[in-house]
């Protein structure tokens, strides 16, 4: 018994060996004999109608569930091919057609009518004093006197300390 406490790890290992030869011959065997209700020969004839009815009956009902739940009857899902890395050189070919003049007063109407309501909308924005031009820099006046003017008032003030507060360092690194 003292042999066995001190070489249960070999123990163990012949355990296991022994239940998977058994298991193997088991399969083998299983394999070698058909179980008794597999039998074909002694089926009775009506037994393969009464199976594809049963297998009609139950496509039927999972037809049917799978109408309810995804309102349309299942299907796998496509296989999605990725996207092309290259695509192909494709060639342009401009038709030349004869253009109505009716469509060309169309199209030179439309770009009227886009005109104005584009001086509509500059007539309706305020004009600013200083204008900033991403062309060249403002003047150092002219930028201070528009700064002062954005912290005139409470509600400028208040706004310009919390645009401080997000847009600066963080209050750690100071």
């Amino acid at each position: 018994m003292d042999w066995i406490l001190d070489h249960l790890q070999i123990v163990i290992a012949a355990a296991a060996a022994v239940a998977y030869w058994l298991n193997q011959r088991r399969e083998a065997q299983a394999e070698e004999d058909p179980p008794p209700g597999s039998n074909f020969e002694r089926e009775e004839p009506g037994a393969a109608e009464e199976a594809e009815r049963a297998r009609r009956i139950r496509e039927e009902i999972r037809r049917k569930i799978a109408e309810r739940v995804g309102g349309g009857l299942p299907s796998s899902p496509q296989p999605v091919s990725p996207p092309p890395l290259f695509s192909p050189r494709q060639e342009v070919v401009v038709e030349s057609r004869p253009t109505s003049g009716s469509a060309d007063t169309a199209i030179l109407e439309r770009q009227r009518k886009l005109a104005d309501q584009l001086e509509a909308l500059k007539r309706q924005t305020p004009l600013q004093a200083t204008n900033v031009s991403l062309d060249r820099p403002m003047p150092v006046g002219v930028a201070r006197s528009s700064l002062m003017a954005d912290l005139r008032g409470r509600s400028n003030l208040r706004r310009a300390m919390v645009v401080r507060e997000v847009l600066g360092p963080p209050l750690g690194l100071r």
